[in-house]
C-alpha cells in the first residue's frame, strides 16, 4: 500500500518527519518497506498483512496512525447537494445472491461532463501507483486510495432495460473486460447484469461495453460488499489481479458503502460538473453489526507479563476507534467497528493492547517452569531406520509433492479416483488433487531422469497419501513406501560383471526382504498378484501375517513404452502403517548350530502356473524341524521339457539340534520331499 505523507496529514496533524511515522509503523505491526522521495512529497511503501483489510487505503493508515501518536483522526464528512428527481424513477436494482453480495448501494448523476481530472488528483492517484484515466473514474479510484471501498461507474445509457441485477453468471456466459480480454464466465461466479447481458465481473473488473468514456452523460455509481471468498475464487480463476479484487479479498467495511458514495458524488458534482440525483438505492437485508468481546484486564497481564491497568487498556482500544463500556472492575465490554473484522476474540484485543502500549516497553523476561522431555515419536524413529538401511542398499532418497492430478496417476494406471480427495480452489491445474499412491510420484521423477540422460535410478520415498474413508466418509492420511528401481546399481564396476548390477525382479524382491528382516519381521510371504500398472506375469503381493502390504514388480510394458522408458523399471509400493505397527524392537538370540547341515538339490518340472513359494512352503511341511532352509535358486524351459512347463529347482538344508543326521535319515526325508511335492503339484522329478 502506497501511502503519499502529504495525503497522510489531511486526516493526521503530524508534526513527526517521515523516519519517525514509518519507525513507529513497525513497532506497531506494520513492514515499511520503502521510503520513496516524489518531487516535495514522501510515499510510504507499506506491506498490509492478509488479515487488515482495513489498512488498504489511507484513512485506514492514518487511523493507526494516529492511534500510535495519541491524535485526533480527522473525520470527514461528505456534503453532496441532490438536485436532480429521485433516484428510483431511473434505476431498478435487484440482489439475487444475497450471501455472496450482503450490501450493494447506488447513486445516479446525471449531466456529467467527462474530462481531465485536475492536477491535485492526478498527482495523488500517481504517487498511489495508479495512472490517471478521466475525472469521473479517477474519482471512483481516489475514494477508493483514499477510503478503502472499490467503486464503479457505470455509462448508465448504456444499460439494458435501466436494470441492475446482481446474480450468478451463466456457465459458459461470456463478457468483454475493460482491458479488452473476451472471459468466459462460470456459474459459481457473480456477476452485475442488465436485463440482456453482464456488464461487470463483481468486485474484480468492469465491462468494455459499459465504461465511462468521454461522450458519457449519465453515471451510474456502484458500491458494494462482496463476499471475499467469491472475490478471490473469480480473480484466481480467471486470472485477475486488480486494486478492488485485491481489497475486497482481504475485507471491505460493509457499513461504509454509502458514504464511499457521497464522497465519489460530490467530487464529480464538483469536478465534472454533474447533477446528483436525490437518494441513494441501499439493498442491505441483513446488517452485519458490529461484534462484541469482553476483555479481562487480568488475562490480559498474565498474556502480556505487565502491569497494564483496566483505564489504560481501555483508553488505548479507544484510540483505535473501538467503544470500551466497563462491566467491573476487572471487565470490559468492547465494540469492534465492522472496518475491523480481523478482531474476534480477547487475544485480538490484547495483541491490540500490546501494539499501542509499545513492544519496547515490555520487559524481556526468561519462561519459568518444567518443560516436558520431547523427543521423536516411534513411528518417526522407524522411518529414520528404514531410511538409514534402504540407503544403505543403494537407493537414494527423493521427496515428491502430495498434490497431484488425475493425468498423472492414470498416465501410471493408477486409476481409481474413488476415495481421492480434490482441492476446491487449486492454485494451479497440475496440483488439483492429493495422491492416492505414492508411485505415480517415483515414475514421474524417473521419467524426468531418463529426458535428462540419466537411466540408471534407484530411489525411494517413504511419504504421505491421502484418501476418503468410505465407511466413516473422513480424510485419512496414510504413509506409504514407494521403491523404483532401473539399470544399474553401480555407475562403474571393475570386479564384476555389469549384468550382475542391472536391476530386475529378484533385486528388488532382495530389497524388499533385507529391509523387513532388518526391523524384525519374519512372517513374510510373495503371492503372485496382478495389477494394471504392473506386469501382469512379473507382479507380487507382499503378504505380512496373513494381510496384504503393498505390491512390487515391473511396471507395466504399456506404460513403459509411453513414457520412454529405456530400461525395464521395477517398483514397490509398501503401506508404511503396517510395517511400522509390526516393527520388533527386540532382537531375541538365536544360539549357533552345534551340529553340521547337509545340503541336497532337487529339481520338479511343474505347471508354469505353480509359484516357487508354494513348493518352499510344502518342502517345510514335509522337513518339519529339521528344515533348516530352503532356496530356490534355478528355473529352466526348453522344448525337450515340453510346452507350459518349467523346472524349478531348489537347494534343501536340513539340520538336527541334538544330533549328526545320517545319510539314511537325510534320503528319508528327500524322498518324502518328492513324493509329496509331486502329487501336491502333478510334478515330476527333473534328474
Amino acid at each position: 500500500m502506497r501511502v503519499p505523507l502529504s495525503w497522510l496529514y489531511d486526516f493526521v496533524e503530524l508534526h513527526a518527519d517521515v523516519e519517525e511515522i514509518a519507525n513507529r509503523l513497525e513497532m506497531a505491526g506494520f513492514s515499511v518497506e520503502a521510503i520513496e522521495r516524489l518531487d516535495d512529497d514522501f510515499v510510504l511503501n507499506i506491506e498490509v498483512t492478509p488479515n487488515r483489510g482495513d489498512c488498504l487505503s489511507v484513512e485506514g493508515i492514518a487511523r493507526e496512525v494516529a492511534a500510535i501518536f495519541n491524535l485526533p483522526l480527522k473525520s470527514f464528512t461528505p456534503r453532496v447537494s441532490e438536485e436532480a428527481d429521485e433516484i428510483s424513477n431511473h434505476v431498478n436494482i435487484r440482489v439475487e445472491e444475497e450471501a455472496m453480495c450482503p450490501r450493494y448501494s447506488a447513486r445516479l448523476i446525471s449531466d456529467v461532463t467527462v474530462g481531465e481530472s485536475p492536477k491535485w488528483l492526478s498527482d495523488r492517484l500517481i504517487a498511489c501507483g495508479q495512472m490517471p484515466i478521466n475525472n469521473v473514474v479517477d474519482i471512483t479510484n481516489y475514494v477508493m486510495f483514499g477510503f478503502g471501498q472499490p467503486l464503479h461507474a457505470f455509462d448508465f445509457e448504456k444499460i439494458e432495460g435501466a436494470t441492475i441485477i446482481v446474480r450468478r453468471a451463466r456457465e459458459g456466459e461470456k463478457i468483454v473486460t475493460l482491458d479488452g480480454v473476451e472471459r468466459t464466465l462460470s456459474n459459481d461466479m457473480l456477476v452485475i447484469a442488465d436485463i440482456k447481458k453482464p456488464v461487470a465481473i463483481a468486485g474484480v473488473m468492469g465491462g468494455l461495453d459499459s465504461e465511462v468514456t468521454e461522450h458519457t452523460k449519465v453515471v451510474l455509481l456502484e458500491s458494494a460488499h462482496f463476499h471475499k471468498s467469491s472475490i478471490r475464487r473469480t480473480a484466481k480463476q480467471l486470472g485477475i489481479r486488480t486494486e478492488a479484487s485485491y481489497r475486497f479479498e482481504r475485507w471491505v467495511d460493509p457499513n461504509g458503502t454509502v458514504r464511499a458514495l457521497d464522497i465519489a458524488a460530490e467530487l464529480i458534482a464538483l469536478l465534472a460538473g454533474g447533477k446528483v440525483h436525490k437518494g441513494v438505492i441501499d439493498i442491505y437485508p441483513n446488517p452485519i453489526e458490529p461484534r462484541k468481546i469482553k476483555l479481562r484486564i487480568g488475562r490480559a497481564k498474565k498474556v502480556l507479563g505487565i502491569d497494564v491497568s483496566i483505564d489504560e487498556a481501555e483508553s488505548l482500544l479507544a484510540r483505535l476507534g473501538l467503544s470500551v463500556c466497563r462491566i467491573d472492575d476487572e471487565t470490559t465490554s468492547v465494540v469492534v467497528p465492522t472496518w475491523r473484522n480481523d478482531l474476534e476474540q480477547e487475544a485480538d484485543l490484547i495483541e491490540e493492547i500490546a501494539r499501542l502500549y509499545n513492544y519496547e516497553r515490555i520487559p524481556a523476561t526468561l519462561p519459568k517452569g518444567i518443560s516436558e522431555r520431547s523427543g521423536e515419536s516411534e513411528v518417526r524413529k522407524i522411518e529414520l531406520r528404514c531410511k538409514e538401511l534402504l540407503t544403505r542398499l543403494g537407493l537414494n532418497e527423493v521427496i515428491t509433492f502430495s498434490l497431484t492430478n488425475k493425468q498423472v496417476q492414470a498416465s501410471f494406471n493408477f486409476k481409481d479416483y474413488t476415495n481421492a480427495i480434490w482441492v476446491r480452489n487449486p492454485l494451479s491445474r497440475e496440483y488439483c488433487m492429493l495422491r492416492t499412491n505414492i508411485l505415480p510420484s517415483l515414475l514421474s521423477v524417473l521419467e524426468h531422469n531418463f529426458r535428462r540422460g540419466i537411466s540408471d535410478v534407484w530411489m525411494f520415498e517413504i511419504g504421505k497419501v491421502y484418501l476418503i474413508d468410505e465407511r466413516t466418509m473422513r480424510y485419512e492420511e496414510r504413509r506409504q513406501l514407494g521403491i523404483v528401481i532401473t539399470g544399474s546399481s553401480h555407475t562403474s564396476t571393475w570386479n564384476m560383471p555389469k549384468e550382475a548390477t542391472v536391476a530386475d525382479f529378484y533385486s528388488l524382491k532382495g530389497i524388499v526382504e533385507e529391509l523387513l528382516k532388518a526391523i524384525g519381521i519374519s512372517d513374510f510371504e510373495f503371492v503372485r498378484a496382478s495389477h494394471r500398472a504392473f506386469h501382469p506375469y512379473q507382479a507380487s503381493h507382499l503378504i505380512i501375517k496373513g494381510e496384504v502390504s503393498g505390491i512390487l514388480g515391473r511396471i507395466h510394458p504399456d506404460v513403459e513404452r509411453e513414457h520412454d522408458f529405456r530400461n525395464p523399471v521395477y517398483a514397490a509400493q509398501i503401506d508404511f502403517e503396517q510395517l511400522a505397527k509390526m516393527y520388533c524392537h527386540v532382537k531375541a538370540f538365536k544360539q549357533l548350530p552345534i551340529y553340521p547341515a547337509v545340503t541336497r538339490d532337487v529339481a520338479f518340472v511343474v505347471s508354469e502356473d505353480v509359484e516357487a513359494s508354494s513348493i518352499v512352503k510344502a518342502i517345510f511341511e514335509v522337513c518339519g524341524e529339521l528344515a533348516d532352509s530352503v532356496t530356490p535358486f534355478d528355473e529352466y524351459r526348453s522344448e525337450q521339457l515340453g510346452h507350459g512347463v518349467k523346472s524349478l529347482a531348489f537347494s534343501v538344508t536340513l539340520r538336527a539340534h541334538d544330533r549328526t543326521l545320517s545319510g539314511e535319515e537325510v534320503e528319508q526325508v528327500m524322498e518324502r520331499v518328492r513324493q509329496v511335492v509331486c502329487e501336491r503339484f502333478k510334478a515330476r522329478v527333473r534328474m
